[in-house]
């Protein structure tokens, strides 16, 4: 895979020593507002209806002092994330979020600090599950994005920078090269596809199934 990005450097960018494909990664950023539906502009691009994200957006209606959340949405599959205030560090799993409060890395934690939608003992393991959403990868045309943002300006960013995310303590830089190249190859390039073949049918068609991206690390 050739990655042209003229101004930055990823953490999996080096790989391209050892061989390239086909396939050519444009890493260029681009910038959406996620809005309700009646507030969309119907000629704008870079508006996307809430409603059409098919994710749980209720997170960003709520802040704290002690931690800000993400979704880092990599190669069909979006990877919830906490960034701590003190410490700034980037958490992908209930064992290093207690492991930070224990640390008081988010030291003013209780239930009460997240509202409606509390980080807490009973559903932070939930909170930490990865999901599936190929629809608005295709839909944004990248293979990587995040979204960020509060009850009143929720943004989604195609491919910012891994390593600004910590994302190695996911994938390591030779299995997260591959898992974009392969993404890019079997997803994002244009072919003629009969549109009546369903997204779930290409991940089969193309063999990716539930056991796929098996070199994730989870901590």
């Amino acid at each position: 895979m050739k990655i042209i990005d003229r101004k930055y450097k990823d953490y999996y960018d080096f790989v391209q020593r050892y061989g390239q494909s086909h396939v050519v990664y444009k890493r260029s950023q681009e910038q959406y507002s996620i809005l309700p539906r009646n507030k969309c502009q119907k000629n704008n691009q870079y508006h996307l209806a809430e409603d059409d994200i098919g994710l749980d957006l209720d997170i960003f209606k709520y802040k704290t002092l002690d931690y800000s959340i993400y979704l880092l949405g990599f190669c069909g599959k979006i990877y919830p994330g906490v960034q701590t205030t003190k410490n700034q560090k980037f958490i992908y799993s209930e064992e290093d979020f207690i492991r930070a409060l224990s640390k008081s890395d988010l030291f003013y934690f209780n239930k009460k600090q997240y509202y409606n939608y509390d980080i807490n003992s009973q559903n932070i393991s939930s909170f930490f599950d990865i999901k599936e959403n190929l629809d608005l990868f295709i839909k944004v045309n990248s293979p990587i994005f995040i979204i960020t943002g509060n009850f009143i300006n929720i943004k989604l960013q195609t491919n910012p920078l891994l390593k600004y995310y910590d994302f190695q303590k996911i994938f390591e830089p030779f299995s997260a090269f591959q898992n974009i190249e392969q993404f890019i190859g079997n997803f994002l390039i244009k072919t003629e596809e009969p549109s009546t073949i369903s997204n779930i049918n290409r991940i089969h068609k193309h063999g990716f199934d539930k056991y796929s991206f098996r070199n994730q690390k989870r901590k």
